[in-house]
């Protein structure tokens, strides 16, 4: 049986040179393997766990292709507090940061968004003050290039924020499922409880 055909077999000996297949599994005494399908893949897995979803699998492999710029990946390796790191790009950018972990979001701002197109665009409103909408972006001043035509769709001033494109991704991820279950806030960690 070529068990490549169907898989990885995994074996470990304590001396037996024979062994069979029984059930999926490769077994004598002494011998235990199992054979992984190669549909086994973690997204797959995940999702029949119930973790995720396939359109998040969808999602977690289009991320996988993209590169995290340093920032992020700096936080991510805990060289860097998220607070540290927005102060630096917004240093960089020229523009101010906003910092989820400490953020307190009413999540109606994104009722009038389309959740895919915040997405893709790496855009996620934050406040409303009057008829300026307060922003989040990875990339400002690709925020800025299309701009105006937010500002028309939706009758505002975007007033455009940096953060770090980790800590965004996972706050519009968040607050969109949060808004879906008919959540009102998306509420950072760092907030104390009589701030909700």
């Amino acid at each position: 049986v070529d068990l490549r055909a169907r898989g990885v077999a995994e074996m470990h000996s304590t001396g037996n040179k024979c062994c069979h297949l029984k059930g999926g599994r490769v077994a004598t005494d002494g011998i235990l393997a199992t054979v992984r399908d190669p549909g086994d893949r973690l997204g797959h897995l995940l999702v029949q766990m119930g973790v995720l979803d396939e359109r998040s699998v969808q999602d977690v492999l289009g991320q996988q292709r993209q590169t995290l710029p340093f920032a992020s990946i700096a936080y991510l390796l805990g060289y860097g507090t998220e607070p540290t790191l927005v102060r630096a790009l917004s240093r960089q950018e020229g523009v101010p940061g906003v910092v989820f972990e400490g953020s307190n979001i009413d999540l109606s701002l994104i009722d009038s968004f389309d959740p895919e197109w915040l997405m893709k665009q790496m855009i996620f409103p934050i406040h409303r003050y009057e008829r300026r909408l307060f922003v989040a972006a990875a990339q400002p001043a690709r925020v800025a290039a299309m701009a105006r035509q937010v500002e028309i769709d939706h009758d505002v001033t975007l007033v455009i924020h940096v953060a770090l494109h980790a800590t965004l991704a996972r706050a519009i991820r968040s607050g969109i499922a949060a808004r879906e279950s008919g959540q009102q806030y998306l509420v950072g960690v760092d907030v104390a409880p009589n701030q909700v």
